[in-house]
């Protein structure tokens, strides 16, 4: 006869909790790029952008490294001939 282990089921669950909650942040962060280009593009307004992405901006006013990290990342979707 073979047993089941039910408290083994649960493990998924907190894998995949924890994948999430690891990985929501990094696509918050990576999101800013794509998000510069539609707004470069006039698809996203410029209240509804810095409203998102505030924590972003904010953190990038503070920190040289990480603004100069983000306008780095951000030149990768907005090209120089298109400013």
């Amino acid at each position: 006869m073979v047993e089941r282990n039910d408290k083994r089921g649960g493990s998924g669950w907190a894998i995949a909790l924890v994948a999430l909650l690891i990985l929501l942040p990094v696509l918050y962060v990576a999101s800013i790029g794509p998000a510069c280009w539609l707004f470069y593009w006039d698809v996203v307004s410029i209240g509804s952008f810095n409203a998102f992405y505030a924590p972003i901006l904010w953190l990038g006013e503070r920190s040289e490294l990480i603004g100069d990290a983000i306008r780095w990342y951000v030149s990768l979707w907005i090209w120089k001939d298109e400013l």
